[in-house]
């Protein structure tokens, strides 16, 4: 006996002037993530129902489409009983798709008055704490309001940008200062929301009768939506299902790995605000220097160097001149290679301005690839490796194009506790007990360096 998805298929083959039922067996099948099924269940059925749902089919078309795999099915079985499972799901078929959805999609549209805040604007704290609950849709407020400076958290640049631009004074221990330790964390949330509501509310955003966790959830589902998420990815991700999506608790989520995860999250986050800063990375040309760059920046537009943040590490070495005199000159540790940090759509115009003094660098060697953009959680890792630096210590610019590499994803194949673990290569051990680390400036060009291994600079204490 065939498979009832087989069976479908050539239903479809055999009826190829019937629209309707053409369209009713596609669907259903499309909704399937494996290809193949020997029997139909009703976590199927309204996993089918769901992704009409989001399809935008109408009730009407639903039920017709049910009653259409009805037909089939009693037919593929040849019993009459079997087919009430549909009956079922008919509820569900027939449901209308709540007004939140429409609503969840016009915040979408919104959002970015809430991007151009500044720091001295007092609405600034709560409509980070706003968009931080935003681009992470799996924390909660309790673990928001916990949220400690060194907590681990996702890799997501815009999270990133946001803790560090929350970082008052060296004595702060939380994130949001929300009172904690003033008050309980019950009457913190109750407060925060009240407040979130009223400004929010003031910025345009439609938010009903009150703001939840799962309001701004809903935001995040509509953003991942539009740029091509996969309901059964969006399920694994969100940490709750809002009421306006309520048919994704019907869907069955995805497996993802922790890199997929976030490379998503990242998606769904650069979709709403691709505004953020990143650091990137210039190759002077011969005879330039960072004062040569900044100056042709100035000349050109002045208002972009306001907004840009460079880094050009060097050492201080003490030399003797031609008359035996000691003095203190400062040598770069990667001579013509600068680091600079502005927002990802001003980069092509600027190298337009500074292309005679320097260029790039990009993930590969086409025209189209992307500028190579450097996190700013590895960016202080790497500032905080040069800052333990001693005078025996080399960098030096290398081409890598080996099987594995620093920062590539593995996964651990053999024996013991992290055998089928998934891990990111961070530095190299060496056989004469140092540690190689890198720092990727492009798909093959790396900068590198070799420590002692292993120094209390790399090490944190776990509290």
């Amino acid at each position: 006996m065939t498979s009832f998805l087989q069976f479908v298929e050539n239903k479809k083959t055999v009826s190829p002037d019937d629209r309707v039922v053409r369209s009713a067996v596609t669907s259903f099948r499309e909704s399937f993530p494996s290809k193949d099924c020997d029997d139909i269940t009703v976590p199927a059925l309204q996993n089918w129902i769901a992704h009409m749902m989001i399809a935008g089919l109408k009730p009407a078309s639903r039920r017709k489409y049910l009653s259409i795999l009805r037909a089939l099915y009693k037919e593929w079985k040849d019993d009459t009983e079997s087919a009430a499972i549909f009956d079922e799901v008919k509820e569900l078929a027939a449901q209308d798709i709540e007004e939140g959805v429409d609503r969840a999609n016009a915040n979408c549209d919104i959002i970015r008055r809430l991007l151009n805040i500044t720091p001295t604007s007092s609405d600034y704290e709560i409509i980070t704490i706003f968009l931080y609950l935003l681009f992470d849709p799996g924390i909660g407020l309790p673990e928001l309001i916990r949220l400690k400076f060194g907590d681990d958290t996702p890799a997501i640049l815009q999270l990133d940008e946001i803790i560090d631009s929350m970082r008052a004074s060296k004595r702060k221990r939380y994130v949001f200062g929300l009172e904690q330790g003033k008050k309980r964390e019950g009457r913190i949330i109750g407060d925060l929301l009240h407040q979130m509501y009223g400004t929010i509310s003031a910025y345009g955003l439609e938010l009903g009768q009150e703001i939840s966790r799962d309001t701004i959830t809903s935001i995040w589902i509509a953003a991942a939506f539009r740029i091509g998420i996969q309901p059964e990815e969006i399920r694994a991700i969100v940490r709750s299902i809002p009421k306006e999506y309520s048919f994704l608790q019907y869907i069955l989520p995805a497996e993802l790995e922790t890199a997929d995860r976030l490379r998503l999250m990242q998606k769904v986050a650069d979709s709403i605000h691709d505004a953020a800063s990143r650091w990137f990375v210039m190759k002077m040309r011969p005879g330039n220097t960072p004062d040569d760059i900044k100056t042709a920046i100035s000349e050109t537009d002045g208002k972009m160097l306001d907004d840009m943040t460079f880094y050009y590490p060097t050492q201080q070495l003490v030399i003797a001149d031609k008359k035996g005199k000691r003095k203190k000159i400062e040598k770069p540790y990667l001579p013509s290679i600068l680091f600079f940090k502005m927002r990802k759509d001003k980069v092509a115009p600027l190298f337009r301005n500074i292309g005679e003094l320097a260029w790039c660098y990009r993930w590969s060697n086409t025209p189209d690839s992307p500028y190579c953009a450097i996190s700013l959680r590895e960016m202080k890792a790497f500032q905080k490796h040069i800052g333990s630096f001693t005078p025996d210590v080399r960098m030096e610019i290398v081409t890598l194009d080996t099987p594995l590499a620093v920062n590539q994803q593995v996964r651990i194949d053999g024996y013991g506790a992290l055998d089928n673990q998934l891990g990111v290569i961070r530095s190299i051990h060496n056989s004469n007990g140092t540690r190689t680390y890198t720092l990727a400036l492009s798909g093959k060009e790396f900068a590198t360096w070799t420590v002692k291994d292993i120094e209390e600079i790399y090490l944190q204490p776990i509290s």
